[in-house]
């Protein structure tokens, strides 16, 4: 877990996205945890995993997103939730886990990592890629002469699709969590409890259908 809330605000910076696609897209603002109240109903998830290049680039990886999604579908269906896999839903769950080092993305000529505060039309979108981030902290200058390390970041973006439009209705940035370090922070080291790590937080976002 981190101890210093500057590094927590740079890794979750909330992104600028390049976003593009043939749906519409209905501007609504997010809502916290605490008063998104989903009721039982379609979903579908989406999961992108990336990890940093030796430049600090982003690089997606396809390897690991199947038993991540299929984890988080079996959890969801366990919550009385249907999976449907194809058409309009009322949930569209769409996740995008990092393993990042600090150093790496904090290299000047490579800002393209990260959580942005806004996108092109005014709110964050999601893309395959690109991820670019528009500002840094002053935390960078102290992770650029600290210690290596390595974090898991995440967003979740839930939108509902009608009728082939998406309308957002929750935003959300779960802690970054900081693991043990390897050389270059490749995500097939140090992601193995990101899959857990993302159904867990569903499952308490979604069980909030059974609290009410």
């Amino acid at each position: 877990m981190l101890k210093n809330t500057g590094l927590i605000k740079l890794l979750a910076l909330s992104f600028l996205i390049l976003t593009g696609g043939c749906s519409a897209h209905e501007v609504k603002p997010t809502v916290p945890m605490t008063v998104f109240n989903p009721s039982p109903g379609t979903f579908n998830v989406k999961v992108v995993l990336f990890q940093l290049k030796g430049n600090g680039n982003p690089q997606q990886i396809e390897s690991g997103i199947v038993p991540i999604e299929q984890n988080i579908i079996m959890a969801l269906k366990g919550l009385g939730y249907d999976y449907a896999p194809d058409g309009d839903v009322n949930y569209l769950i769409e996740a995008r886990i990092g393993s990042i080092s600090p150093k790496l993305a904090a290299q000047a000529q490579s800002q393209h990592i990260g959580f942005a505060f806004e996108s092109f039309s005014g709110w964050p979108g999601f893309n395959d890629y690109p991820v670019i981030v528009n500002e840094w902290t002053p935390e960078i200058q102290r992770i650029k002469s600290g210690p290596d390390s390595c974090f898991i970041t995440m967003q979740i973006l839930i939108k509902e699709v009608k009728q082939q439009r998406d309308s957002v209705i929750y935003h959300g940035t779960p802690r970054p969590m900081e693991v043990s370090y390897a050389l270059g922070c490749p995500f097939a080291q140090c992601g193995q409890g990101a899959g857990q790590a993302l159904t867990k937080y569903l499952v308490q976002l979604f069980s909030r259908s059974a609290q009410n």
